[in-house]
């Protein structure tokens, strides 16, 4: 389906990875873990993980699409990062 046309063969799963991951940082950091300094941490982690499967399965038949993504979420992360230095303050 037009879901998993960006993806190789073997990884037509990674659209469930993807929804998953966005369900996670919208969802569950927010209704688990509301204003405290652990929700942005989870936000971090959660992001970390994400980098790493990418990284590691490399899921796009595009390469151009994989670092697109990569750069999505190197903006991702320091985002959150200065959310959690603004909670430190």
């Amino acid at each position: 389906g037009f879901l998993c046309c960006q993806y190789k063969t073997e990884m037509y799963w990674f659209e469930l990875f993807e929804m998953l991951r966005k369900l996670a940082l919208t969802s569950i950091v927010i209704f688990f873990f509301y204003g405290k300094l652990t929700q942005t941490v989870m936000g971090i982690l959660l992001n970390l993980i994400s980098v790493m499967m990418y990284c590691y399965e490399k899921p796009y038949q595009n390469d151009t699409d994989l670092h697109t993504q990569l750069l999505a979420q190197v903006s991702l992360f320091c985002t959150i990062l200065v959310g959690l230095l603004g909670q430190a303050r």
